[in-house]
């Protein structure tokens, strides 16, 4: 059924009136028509409601048209106004046209005045869509240039020669730099020296195979003239033809948890990125690498004589003496307290490793160090893994020499190679596997049923389905115990498919008892989201017919946007074109920009625990929580507070405008036929969670 439309029809002749009426109802217009012949009257009808479309004759007693299209256009002028006249010529006519009129159609031609109504409506139309949608843009621009602004990253431009074309304000904050500063300077001149070929690698890269990339870590120098650790997410730009145009990204300052505070040594994180970048390069030549590990004996007795200054002290001058003899910084550590890490690339092989690690160590601590007047001596005791006999992956040959270097402070020994039966976590993991292995055969995993209520309607509005194992010798395991394995060595795949089968088969039965509908909440592990079949997988788990794609819902971590982005989007995309929802889990514990947070296909932002369990005695917890929820009806998300245990915390988020809750408060997790009762309890059990 066609719209009905407002018509404010100025005419003083009853007859025209009915004619211009008959007209316009013969060409299938719905009408709610209001007729008026004087100026107080028409006055009045705009007064009372804005109308779809003004006919108006030109000339009446004591009133005209161009009064009448003064008035209109000062009161309504999105409204479209026509005249209709027999006494309006030519001339007039392209007057009253070029004063706002959109039409004249000459009395006696009513054939023309349906189609010039239509053509008039039409054009009203297309000029209110084209305001709401110039005035959306704008809302949105203005919002994307405040969020831009105040970003606690640096989110920057380069053109195609590399030079930067704008900064927002964080670099302030982050290099000292104002972002004119940086206008027409280029990237590369305020790099590291031992970063540029990274960096102009990986910025080549980009531009060569269009595609961005994240975890990009490189030293930055600032106005000051030191440097600072940068993590960086960019892209490539390129314009319509595909024509590179330059660059944009984002950065975050990670200087604090990439070298040590007190000696300006890497970090383990920071040692173990490099030492995968020499692995690569020495896989390629089949050369030998050894890392050693070293800890400073006697340090408490010193700390307790001299005092913790003295102390700190100490740690400084042995981290300048490491740079002093044994060179790069870059092949070195202090993984904190006493203990350092060196590794060494500079073998023939593998045989003379020893002998170099002897000589080096005892250059280190030949001289005595001086600290407050005092001379003091220091031994270390060492332990010392071997590439690739130990290990292929930096973590592994650095867990090993450290297990190596544990065995030498028992045994009194000053530096031990490391051997497989010093590690009796491994055999641990061993057989932590097979039972795992065993309880997938034989159906000791369950899902537990933990709701979320909507503060809104004081209701369930979903559930996380969480892992549960039931180990027959041991009892109920705890999930950071064996998920952590499942996702190492491969299992979480098959389980992770019985999880999202479980979950639907659960969904099915609960609606067949006529509970009431609720979503279901499935957790999905990296090695899951990083298969190429997942999807598939998906897909084929919803298309069985035990649930329908509106009632699932999967949730990611943070930790799972740190990979390849553009494939992380484009799975999540797929699914969410299935009809399934996407929840950013533990969000506020992990480094995502808000430029990687604005392309993500989210529905909800999960506020993680550790925050909700200190938002009422923290500001910082509280602000922080405030910031997700912004952001996320910001981004059209929902925003889910966990881990909710008191009272309290309940009535902050609620006033923070949270828009659902999880935790103790409401519920623990529960087994799927007590969560049966709890749901069938839906309405009176919760009603006084209502806002």
């Amino acid at each position: 059924m066609d719209p009905m439309i407002k018509l404010l029809l100025v005419e003083d002749s009853p007859t025209d009136a009915d004619l211009v009426l008959t007209q316009l109802q013969r060409a299938g217009l719905q009408l709610q028509t209001t007729v008026v012949d004087d100026e107080a009257k028409f006055r009045t009808a705009l007064e009372a409601s804005s109308p779809d479309i003004i006919l108006s004759d030109f000339t009446l007693p004591g009133f005209d048209g161009l009064a009448a299209l003064n008035i209109a256009q000062d009161r309504c002028p999105d409204v479209p106004f026509v005249f209709y006249s027999g006494t309006l010529g030519p001339e007039k006519a392209r007057q009253m046209l070029s004063r706002g009129a959109v039409d004249y159609i000459p009395k006696g031609r009513f054939l023309r005045l349906a189609p010039a109504v239509e053509r008039a409506l039409r054009k009203s139309q297309l000029r209110q869509h084209r305001r709401t949608s110039e005035q959306a843009l704008r809302e949105k621009e203005q919002r994307l240039r405040d969020i831009v602004e105040t970003s606690q990253d640096w989110i920057w431009e380069l053109d195609a020669q590399g030079r930067y074309v704008f900064s927002n304000r964080a670099v302030k904050d982050m290099l000292g730099f104002r972002p004119n500063d940086l206008r027409e300077k280029a990237y590369l001149d305020f790099v590291h020296s031992d970063d540029k070929a990274l960096i102009q690698q990986t910025f080549e890269s980009m531009r060569q195979e269009g595609y961005g990339m994240t975890g990009i870590i490189a030293r930055w120098r600032t106005k000051s003239g030191d440097y600072r650790w940068l993590e960086k997410n960019a892209l490539p730009l390129f314009d319509a033809q595909g024509q590179f145009n330059g660059y944009r990204g984002t950065d975050r300052d990670i200087t604090q948890r990439m070298v040590h505070e007190l000696t300006g040594l890497p970090n383990r994180a920071l040692f173990c990125e490099r030492i995968s970048a020499t692995l690569f390069a020495l896989k390629e030549q089949g050369l030998p690498l050894v890392a050693l590990v070293f800890d400073i004996e006697r340090l408490t007795t010193i700390n307790d004589s001299f005092g913790r200054s003295a102390g700190d002290r100490l740690l400084q001058l042995i981290a300048e003496r490491m740079r002093s003899l044994l060179g790069d910084s870059r092949s070195m550590a202090h993984l904190g307290g006493g203990v350092f890490a060196v590794v060494f690339t500079d073998l023939v092989d593998a045989h003379d490793a020893a002998h170099i690690l002897r000589t080096e160590i005892a250059r280190l601590f030949a001289e005595p160090f001086v600290l407050g007047g005092h001379s003091v001596r220091l031994t270390a005791k060492s332990g010392i893994s071997h590439f690739p006999r130990d290990g292929s992956d930096a973590e592994t040959l650095l867990q090993r020499a450290e297990a190596a270097l544990r065995k030498a402070k028992e045994s009194g020994e000053k530096y031990l190679h490391y051997q497989l039966q010093m590690n009796t976590q491994v055999l641990e993991r061993m057989s932590l596997e097979n039972r795992l292995e065993r309880a997938l055969a034989e159906k000791q995993f369950s899902l537990h049923y933990q709701p979320t209520i909507s503060l809104t309607s004081g209701r369930i509005n979903g559930a996380e389905a969480l892992l549960r194992w039931n180990d027959p010798a041991t009892g109920m395991v705890p999930p950071a115990q064996f998920i952590p394995i499942l996702e190492s060595n491969g299992m979480i795949l098959e389980v992770g498919e019985w999880a999202l089968r479980e979950a639907a088969g659960q969904m099915l039965k609960w609606r067949l008892q006529d509970l009431p509908p609720v979503r279901v909440a499935v957790n999905v592990s990296p090695v899951q989201l990083r298969r190429r079949e997942f999807v598939a997988a998906v897909l084929e788990t919803l298309a069985r017919g035990t649930a329908d794609s509106v009632d699932l819902d999967l949730e990611i971590t943070e930790s799972m946007l740190m990979g390849e982005m553009d494939d992380t989007v484009r799975k999540l995309k797929r699914l969410r074109s299935a009809g399934v929802r996407i929840a950013l889990d533990d969000f506020g514990t992990g480094y995502s920009s808000l430029s990687r947070l604005a392309t993500l296909p989210i529905d909800t932002l999960k506020i993680d625990r550790t925050f909700v369990q200190q938002v009422t005695e923290q500001h910082s917890s509280r602000a922080l929580a405030a910031t997700v929820i912004s952001l996320a009806h910001a981004f059209n998300m929902k925003a889910t507070a966990e881990g909710v245990e008191t009272e309290q915390q309940l009535a902050l988020l609620r006033e923070l405008g949270c828009d659902s809750v999880q935790g103790y408060l409401i519920s623990r997790p529960l087994p799927a036929q007590e969560f049966e009762v709890l749901l069938g309890e839906n309405s009176a059990r919760f009603r006084r969670l209502k806002s």
